[in-house]
């Protein structure tokens, strides 16, 4: 027993002290009355492991892939960070980077700049532009009548067969939206066609090479000639899919109700980025399906009766001894921890690439640094996978290919889906 902590009890549990840190509770022994500096230094060792635990961790993490889950497993756990703080660790800081690179705003930037563009044109350059429009505008006319008459044929087929009453609401209301989009177009297309031939008239004043402001030019139509017709003549709609009482987020609100491009871009923008600040708990919520998908490629008790044999009648088929069982067996955790590690080394190397975006210039040599980092994902994870599951490569790679592709299109579908719910419902 250490002399210096005789007779010294546990802040926390009152327990007799056998040294610095208490037998029962593992409390550090400390001074109740700290100053500030040592206050925050441990507050900082404690939120970033800077006690060894960091660098030791990162060193697996990085440079030997598989190792940390191998240890974990193996029981080898408190000289390293738990799997769920390296995960959340490196998620936060690469969504931070993203944050401060702000692609929504530079998609915004690259939109805007292309809306503001066309600020000056010539004016036989415009007149060409408006004689397309009202082309444009007879066409999409034409459409909205086929689409009229493709309903009323549906509707009398179904009224000539004597179908179900179901489908002839079905295609009364099919008629019904028909007719209405002919009727609205063709209001559209009166007031947009006035404007356009008195821009026309305007134009034709003027010599063709001389530079007008189309804008101007519009706004000076919109007030000879009175009406709701929109400035942009296009049909915009933009439907969620949700129900109007679970969409709280601002920015999507006024994305659905702007009337020109410019809104649409900034409304559209600012949605993105509540987007990319719900994709860290997107993937998070990913992650037990990870691992669920890790689960049946790796079963072995369950499919055991099945594969026996097989591999049996194999064996005896070769000439070579019969095989018993590989001793390993992999729960539901392992999978998880697994894909804690895999996840946050590439979280770590997406940091990487972004940072390389802003510190080095755009150009062949980044573009090539840029692709050598993306194929370290799936190299590491071929590595992890083989140490930590003992399989041949030929397994491995064939059972990460599958994995691969199931996850794949689980982000894109699922995970882009849930980050736009959660955007639409949290705002």
């Amino acid at each position: 027993m250490n002399d210096q902590y005789d007779k010294l009890t546990c802040h926390d549990c009152g327990a007799p002290l056998q040294g610095r840190f208490c037998h029962v509770c593992g409390q550090k022994h400390q001074r109740l009355r700290q100053p500030a500096h040592q206050f925050v230094r441990e507050a900082i060792v404690e939120l970033l492991g800077l006690d060894g635990r960091l660098w030791s961790t990162l060193r697996l993490l990085l440079f030997q892939p598989g190792r940390l889950t191998d240890d974990y497993r193996a029981g080898i756990r408190t000289r390293y960070l738990r799997p769920l703080r390296i995960y959340i660790s490196t998620t936060l800081a690469f969504f931070f980077l993203v944050s401060l690179i702000d692609p929504a705003g530079q998609i915004e930037q690259q939109l805007g700049a292309q809306i503001q563009a066309d600020t000056t044109a010539l004016a036989g350059e415009r007149y060409s532009v408006i004689s397309r429009r009202m082309r444009d505008d007879s066409t999409r006319l034409r459409q909205r009548v086929a689409e009229l008459q493709e309903a009323q044929t549906k509707l009398d087929s179904l009224m000539a067969g004597v179908r179900e009453e179901a489908g002839i609401d079905a295609g009364q209301r099919a008629l019904d939206r028909a007719r209405r989009r002919v009727e609205s177009t063709e209001a559209n297309n009166s007031v947009r066609r006035r404007r356009f031939q008195w821009q026309q008239e305007v134009l034709a004043t003027y010599p063709p090479d001389s530079l007008i402001r189309p804008d101007d030019l519009a706004q000076a139509s919109i007030l000879v000639i009175p009406g709701t017709e929109s400035n942009d003549g296009d049909d915009w709609t933009f439907t969620t899919g949700l129900p109007e009482w679970a969409i709280r987020s601002a920015a999507l609100r006024r994305l659905r109700s702007s009337e020109n491009s410019a809104e649409r871009v900034a409304a559209g923008a600012e949605f993105l980025r509540g987007m990319v600040n719900r994709l860290p708990a997107a993937m998070f919520m990913l992650l037990p399906v990870f691992a669920m998908l890790l689960k049946p490629l790796y079963t072995r008790k369950r499919l055991r009766y099945l594969t026996t044999p097989i591999r049996g009648l194999l064996t005896r088929l070769r000439g070579q001894p019969a095989r018993g069982m590989p001793p390993t067996q992999h729960y539901y955790v392992d999978h998880l921890v697994f894909g804690l590690h895999t996840h946050a080394y590439a979280f770590v190397v997406y940091s990487v690439i972004l940072l390389l975006s802003v510190v080095v210039p755009d150009g062949i040599p980044r573009a090539i640094i840029t692709i050598i980092l993306m194929l370290f994902v799936p190299v590491y994870f071929l590595r992890a996978q083989k140490l930590v599951y003992h399989e041949g490569w030929f397994k491995t790679i064939f059972k990460a290919l599958l994995l691969f592709s199931v996850y794949s299109m689980l982000l894109l579908g699922v995970g882009f889906t849930l980050a736009f719910i959660l955007a639409a419902a949290l705002g």
